[in-house]
């Protein structure tokens, strides 16, 4: 049986998940290093052409866009402090 407990739980392991997910599009479209080592493996795959890295940008800010939000309302810190 789920309970209440449980459901904050696993809110709060998303919310952070989200954000995790949300900063490494950042990071990555802030990126000037185009090397990436497939998980897994000890394969590294560098983008060179300016084609490639702007495909690779273009999939990083639809990502980033398409998960920009929750579909749920989030309390922020300061919200939970006054409480």
């Amino acid at each position: 049986m789920v309970d209440k407990m449980d459901l904050a739980l696993l809110k709060q392991e998303i919310v952070d998940w989200h954000g995790l997910a949300i900063e490494g599009c950042t990071s990555l479209l802030n990126s000037k290093e185009y090397t990436f080592v497939l998980p897994g493996t000890n394969i590294a795959t560098r983008l060179k052409k300016s084609n490639q890295i702007a495909a690779f940008r273009l999939g990083v800010l639809m990502a980033r866009e398409k998960f920009s939000s929750l579909p749920f309302e989030v309390e922020s810190d300061e919200e939970s402090d006054n409480e």
